[in-house]
């Protein structure tokens, strides 16, 4: 397809495979740029025998814009606020299942997985803590620092994302 328009989506290049069989769509493959990036994306919705459908998915994306994704994305803004203040890309990928409501949005305390998120370069902008210690502590290289070669692990769990501890280097050696 040259463009699917899904939400506030556009995705353009579109090609894989999509199966529907035995009360289930199965998306093979799926690659689309989006974001200002591209995706490959592999999922299951599977309706047999529930009263709320499953999903199972796995996902590899490369270079989504943060403020698209923050602007694009609802499920980002609920799971992830602190996004709002980050300026720049990142790359990640994730395997998961969890159900769906009747509105097909997900229920996010069913949702389980884990992935990882790759930043290369971004900078944090007019995040109020940071431009509160910025303040108190009169080191203005905190108001709006850099990030390079970001990287973390993340799980999801009973409606909780948790993001494994890891070494970030802010502009100026902080």
């Amino acid at each position: 397809f040259g463009k699917i328009y899904y939400d506030k989506l556009v995705l353009s290049n579109v090609k894989g495979e999509v199966v529907i069989k035995d009360e289930a769509i199965n998306l093979n493959n799926l690659f689309a740029n989006l974001l200002g990036g591209s995706a490959t994306i592999s999922a299951r919705y599977n309706t047999k025998n529930q009263d709320y459908p499953d999903v199972t998915f796995s996902y590899d994306i490369k270079n989504f814009d943060i403020q698209q994704t923050y602007a694009g994305v609802g499920m980002t803004e609920k799971l992830a606020p602190v996004v709002k203040y980050i300026q720049g890309t990142f790359s990640s990928n994730l395997k998961g299942s969890g159900k769906l409501k009747p509105d097909i949005s997900v229920d996010y305390t069913s949702l389980t997985g884990d992935g990882k998120i790759e930043i290369p370069d971004a900078k944090i902008v007019n995040m109020p803590i940071l431009t509160k210690i910025a303040e108190l502590s009169k080191i203005s290289s905190l108001q709006n620092p850099e990030l390079k070669n970001g990287w973390t692990v993340i799980k999801f769990k009973d409606g909780k994302v948790n993001v494994d501890p890891t070494d970030i280097k802010l502009g100026n050696g902080f």
